[in-house]
């Protein structure tokens, strides 16, 4: 594996070549410390050769000096045993990073096949590194393609009505192209909070609160479609303090409870349940909505991510992907789950 990386390496980017041991300082330190190890066998060496005599009527000081000298060919090969290990570490963690720069492929990891030394850990933390990078620049893709999917649609039926508008001057046109247009703002400006927090660009007003309370005035918020839609909502809640940003996390349980009322029709139920557990909360959201029939639960925190069936549904795929970020800035975690007999049921802990 690492000749075949190392020859990727000089093939790829000619400017960073496979260093052989005798080119490395690692290797010429050892050497320079077996020289002066050998050094001090030539010294040992001749003191026995020239001393016999006297070293004869002392027994006890040749032998030390035998051992000391087996000992020194032993640093001698530790050393260059060590010498050959590091640099042979160092090469492959600086040809594959060089093989995944040239090709941009981040799928490949670096081989660690030790855990007790420090080039090892070295290994380890770069391919976390790599791991977290080619997420990024998968997420980057995913993003970019949705982007171009949805948003074409609102685009070309903007530019149609504005095309009207040069020979038509309705109100009802005028109000039309405005909505697309305001609805797009409101997708940009989703799409660059989610970057904010998730980067840390928007700091956290963090204060002490009850979370029972925020998910009060997010039942009254919805309170009017609630009625309109004549959904029963059961809301079973402790008082429960957390520490974090009100605001944010209004923000994230009311996006939860709008997506659920999106795809749930009349008479429908929704169960909410707050509770305390251990040093941290649990706040679970039920309905008996469409639910998600492909049963892609981690997708849906996905940006942009909207079943087929849903597409005619107004919305950005925006709403629970914001929640993810927010819920995961917290400490927190997210997961949707299936709803039995249907529905979706989404359990945030923070």
């Amino acid at each position: 594996m690492s000749l075949k990386i190392n020859n990727e390496a000089i093939a790829l980017n000619p400017n960073i070549k496979h260093r052989p041991y005798w080119a490395s300082s690692s290797f010429k330190m050892a050497l320079l410390f077996t020289v002066l190890l050998g050094i001090s066998i030539g010294g040992f060496v001749y003191t026995l050769r020239h001393y016999s005599s006297l070293l004869s009527e002392q027994p006890g000081l040749k032998i030390i000096i035998i051992l000391g000298m087996v000992m020194m060919l032993l640093v001698i090969g530790i050393s260059f045993f060590i010498s050959v290990f590091v640099v042979r570490g160092i090469n492959h963690i600086a040809n594959t990073a060089n093989v995944i720069m040239s090709t941009g492929d981040f799928s490949q990891r670096i081989d660690v096949n030790f855990s007790w030394d420090d080039l090892s850990n070295l290994g380890f933390v770069l391919n976390e590194l790599f791991e977290k990078v080619e997420q990024l620049m998968s997420d980057i893709k995913s993003v970019s393609d949705n982007i171009a999917h949805d948003l074409r649609t609102p685009l070309t039926r903007l530019l149609n009505d504005l095309r009207v508008l040069e020979n038509n001057t309705s109100p009802e046109k005028i109000e039309q192209a405005l909505k697309e247009g305001e609805q797009l703002l409101r997708t940009f400006n989703a799409l660059l909070r989610i970057s904010y927090i998730e980067y840390g660009k928007q700091a956290l007003n963090s204060t002490r609160f009850d979370l029972k309370i925020i998910l009060e005035d997010v039942i009254e918020l919805y309170e009017p479609m609630l009625e309109a839609k004549r959904i029963d909502c059961v809301v079973q809640s402790d008082p429960a303090m957390i520490f974090g940003d009100r605001d944010l996390i209004f923000q994230a349980i009311a996006n939860v409870v709008d997506n659920a009322l999106k795809f749930m029709s009349e008479k429908a139920s929704l169960n909410i349940s707050l509770t305390e557990q251990g040093n941290g909360v649990s706040l679970t959201i039920a309905d008996t909505g469409a639910g998600l029939s492909s049963g892609n639960y981690e997708k849906i925190f996905d940006r942009f991510y909207r079943e087929d069936q849903s597409r005619q549904t107004p919305g950005n795929g925006l709403g629970l992907a914001l929640t993810k970020v927010v819920i995961e800035k917290h400490g927190g975690s997210v997961r949707a789950l299936d709803h039995k007999p249907n529905g979706l049921r989404i359990e945030m802990k923070l």
